[in-house]
């Protein structure tokens, strides 16, 4: 057997690595581990995880799944089928890549036996995505069937899980850039500080708690590097107050030329905490943007081991469920930007804020999650 399929089987195997700083410096192994896969040692842990009976939630197969998926993309491109068969629909991710022949099956299994099932299944078609995908969610959106009354959204919203939305004739709009850069320390490797600042102070103080808002991302988009990003202007400034999108998006008026000011229509949140004040606020100057840029995939997941999870581009890093923002203006999902990982700041804290932009509505969004 290969030594890194043994070695990450061991992994995936140990429930415990006894203090916090072994627990991340064998996650960085293991990332490091599955980038460094040989196609055949892919294939070799990928027939592993799919042999292996059906686990409860958080067995290790689940994990290796999401972990070829996210860090070998394309490494399940084969196995799709063997997936089909031996109803592994979960975590979602492993479905992209899948081709029309999977996706039609998938629909054909709906509904599932219970409302778990039938949440899966169309996670799965979400995440691939394609013309059949396209057609089933419209057809549903226009014809609900009976199946339908147990979800908690119409099965056209699961698209906003694999970073799309469905539009009015049914066709697919990406909310995501299929190009990312992780922001980074800078002595940790090559990076481009002229590009981006990463949290800043803002002028302005939220009209909610009246705390300073802080400036989350300030990107000069005239630099080559950020063209896929596709914005309009020549530098775009996302700010929020750190308190107060905890508890619901916030929204800012944003200029082509740096313009950042609080949108009058937010909608203020029905609880906010009294202590605003007393809450630490986050280092400026920690993070820059790196100049290698990694999978989009990469950090779709949480619980992806060894990753880093602060990036301009790519998809967000969902904690919960996917949150897009509906413009104010236009009311379309907002194109993910950006997230900042408090993880990255504060090896002690944790959380993820977001940010999002309507570029034709010059209106920008942030929202956070946490475990």
């Amino acid at each position: 057997m290969a030594g890194r399929v043994a070695e990450l089987k061991r992994f995936h195997g140990t429930k415990s690595f006894g203090s916090r700083a072994n627990l991340i410096l064998r996650e960085d192994e293991a990332a490091g581990l599955y980038h460094a896969l040989e196609p055949q040692e892919a294939r070799e842990l990928a027939s592993f995880a799919i042999g292996l009976d059906l686990p409860t939630e958080g067995e290790d197969k689940g994990e290796i799944l999401r972990c070829l998926a996210c860090l070998r993309p394309g490494s399940l491109d084969d196995f799709h089928l063997d997936l089909v068969g031996r109803g592994i629909l979960y975590p979602p991710m492993i479905w992209y890549g899948a081709g029309a022949d999977i996706a039609a099956r998938i629909v054909g299994m709906l509904p599932g036996p219970d409302t778990l099932r039938t949440n899966h299944l169309l996670l799965a078609l979400a995440w691939i995505g394609d013309g059949v995908v396209q057609d089933a969610f419209d057809r549903w959106r226009n014809e609900p069937p009976e199946w339908v009354a147990m979800l908690y959204v119409p099965p056209h919203r699961y698209a906003e899980e694999a970073g799309w939305e469905l539009m009015d004739k049914g066709s697919r709009r990406d909310l995501f850039a299929r190009r990312c850069h992780p922001l980074v320390v800078p002595e940790e490797g090559a990076s481009n500080a002229r590009i981006a600042t990463v949290v800043a102070e803002h002028e302005e103080a939220c009209r909610w708690c009246g705390r300073s808002l802080t400036t989350l991302i300030d990107l000069d988009l005239t630099a080559p590097a950020l063209s896929f990003l596709s914005l309009d202007g020549r530098r775009l400034r996302i700010a929020t107050c750190e308190v107060c999108s905890c508890f619901g998006a916030v929204f800012t008026k944003v200029g082509p030329d740096g313009g950042s000011t609080w949108y009058e229509g937010n909608q203020k949140p029905e609880y906010l905490p009294d202590d605003a004040d007393d809450w630490p606020r986050m280092p400026a100057g920690r993070l820059v943007i790196g100049d290698e840029p990694r999978h989009w995939l990469e950090a779709a997941d949480w619980l992806v081991p060894g990753v880093r999870f602060s990036q301009v581009g790519g998809l967000p890093t969902r904690v919960q469920d996917a949150e897009y923002p509906r413009c104010p203006e236009c009311d379309h999902a907002m194109p993910f930007v950006a997230q900042i990982s408090n993880d990255d700041l504060d090896e002690s804290s944790e959380g993820i804020y977001y940010m999002f932009a309507c570029r034709g509505c010059g209106v920008a969004a942030t929202s956070y999650q946490q475990s």
